[in-house]
């Protein structure tokens, strides 16, 4: 899971109140600029102490040699921080849209640990046992799955899914926070990662 949940947290952060009441003129790009580099530390300071999402739920098929077709089953990414994220850097940057014709950028290193873990709705990973768990598991803890009836992968299974009940791995990247410009405040807008999050033996 990405780190979009923490920047929509700093997303409502009012920077300026450089709208005034009535009929003022809206602020000059030049007073934009400097009401995003007011608050980068604000934001970035939120990130950080949020740290990684929480692991939720997400539901998955797919096909896998020597496996049967249209398998199911949920996923549960959780990465712990290695070292706290670092500030590489900051800029400001124009478009071409009306909507949010300007948008501020924050490059931010990471260095995670993460796990992929799985749970089926039983042994054959079908459909049928499968759709019933979904109000339980997606959205929800890897625990609360569990608790509702989502079953650890068995030696069957974990051939299907890259080999294992679990899979873990180091996650190095800068990622790119974006944050748009709109009425009079900065709104968390995307992240942007430079290679994927798992890696391909990962099952997704």
């Amino acid at each position: 899971m990405s780190r979009a949940p923490v920047a929509v947290a700093a997303a409502l952060l009012i920077v300026s109140t450089l709208l005034a009441q009535g009929t003022s003129p809206p602020p000059s790009t030049e007073e934009i600029v400097a009401a995003f580099e007011k608050a980068v530390p604000e934001l970035f300071d939120a990130i950080v102490k949020a740290g990684p999402a929480p692991a939720l739920g997400e539901a998955n098929t797919g096909d896998a040699y020597p496996c049967s077709s249209n398998l199911h089953w949920f996923s549960f990414m959780e990465c712990t921080e290695q070292r706290p994220p670092r500030l590489v850097s900051y800029d400001v940057k124009k478009t071409d849209s009306l909507l949010t014709p300007v948008l501020g950028l924050m490059n931010v290193d990471v260095s995670e640990f993460c796990r992929v873990r799985y749970l089926v709705g039983g042994p054959m990973m079908t459909a049928e046992k499968f759709d019933p768990l979904k109000p339980h598991c997606l959205g929800k803890t890897y625990d609360q799955c569990k608790a509702a009836g989502g079953k650890k992968t068995g030696i069957g299974q974990t051939a299907c899914l890259g080999g294992g009940s679990e899979i873990s791995f180091t996650f190095n990247d800068v990622i790119e926070m974006s944050y748009r410009w709109s009425k009079g405040k900065w709104e968390f807008e995307k992240e942007k990662t430079s290679k994927p999050r798992r890696p391909e033996k990962a099952a997704t």
